[in-house]
């Protein structure tokens, strides 16, 4: 038998889909073992399972969520695996329109602050317990203008900023 160019490209061809077929089913498997995990999102208690659970319930690559955010797949993995947060709320406002889902749904308490208005938030908070933009500032060790940039929604509070007052929201709301 006398084997051509286009009888070695259909054998590869074969071959090519049968292994497309099983990469196919394996993350089938995975996705459903993923799911008797997490059955709800609720279930899924971290920000990243939170991410992969929806993209999942998408039926989503993450190159395909990774384009639609404009970076790449690499990075867009990073956000799915890690358990430090990330500080992006555009991220979490750009995947809920993705998904069709209330952005608080994937907030965690750092991005459901910023969600509600960190102003109106820190404002409020040193208002109540009769702090100066100076004093507040002392507690978090930053500047008043700092303070000041935060109320007027001209700078974000960071991640590490926000975890600093949240002690001194909850031990002063306690008492």
């Amino acid at each position: 038998m006398i084997c051509t160019e286009t009888d070695d490209k259909m054998h590869f061809g074969i071959l090519f889909s049968q292994t497309v077929n099983l990469h196919e089913y394996e993350k089938s498997h995975q996705n459903t073992e993923y799911f008797e995990r997490f059955p709800t999102p609720d279930a899924a208690l971290t920000q990243p399972n939170k991410l992969k659970y929806y993209r999942l319930k998408n039926q989503l690559s993450k190159a395909a969520v990774a384009k639609y955010l404009g970076c790449t797949e690499n990075n867009y993995a990073r956000y799915e695996c890690t358990e430090h947060g990330f500080s992006s709320l555009w991220l979490i406002l750009k995947l809920s329109q993705l998904y069709g889902i209330d952005p608080y749904l994937l907030a965690d308490e750092y991005h459901s602050f910023l969600l509600k208005g960190q102003a109106v938030q820190i404002k409020a908070f040193r208002k109540q317990h009769g702090f100066t933009q100076e004093q507040l500032a002392n507690m978090l060790g930053v500047s008043r203008n700092t303070v000041k940039r935060w109320e007027k929604e001209k700078d974000t509070i960071t991640r590490l900023n926000f975890e600093v007052l949240r002690r001194y929201m909850s031990q002063l709301c306690s008492e």
